[in-house]
């Protein structure tokens, strides 16, 4: 089965791509962003007892890509749209609105607007010890999907 994304937006064009061709896309974006220093998104951070909440804000007009989630998580967008692209799916929402993130899947974000995004995790030994939690609560790269490729 083929998954049609039509990109336009990004400056491709339109184009038909398999699953696997929007995953490798995906990794391949993450690579160039990281050659052209894009500035790191710094989320904030809040602890209450049992939880770990994380909040995340990108400008308008802006790529992202996410991390690759252990297990389903929700995602809260407080404001803003956006727009999700995954190797089964593309997506837009506009805040205020809650997601699901699938587990296993690399994400590439699109901010057509200003974006607000919150996400919880629990915390049974309620650590403050980031390392720790996101240990936890994201898979590395290289498990559950294809490794990075070079770029040509």
């Amino acid at each position: 089965m083929t998954i049609t994304h039509h990109i336009s937006t990004s400056g491709i064009g339109a184009k038909d791509f398999t699953p696997e061709d929007v995953d490798e896309a995906i990794y391949q974006a993450e690579q160039y962003f990281e050659t052209i220093s894009i500035p790191l998104i710094e989320p904030k951070h809040m602890f209450v007892p049992g939880l770990y909440f994380r909040e995340f804000q990108m400008a308008a007009e802006t790529f992202l890509t996410g991390k690759l989630h252990a297990q389903d998580d929700g995602l809260i967008i407080a404001s803003g749209k956006v727009t999700f692209i995954t190797k089964d799916e593309r997506r837009t929402f506009e805040g205020p609105c809650m997601v699901t993130v699938k587990a296993n899947t690399k994400p590439l974000l699109y901010a057509h607007t200003h974006v607000v995004f919150y996400s919880a995790h629990s915390n049974p030994d309620d650590t403050h010890d980031l390392d720790l939690i996101e240990s936890r609560v994201i898979t590395p790269n290289e498990i559950g999907c294809k490794p990075k490729q070079e770029l040509a």
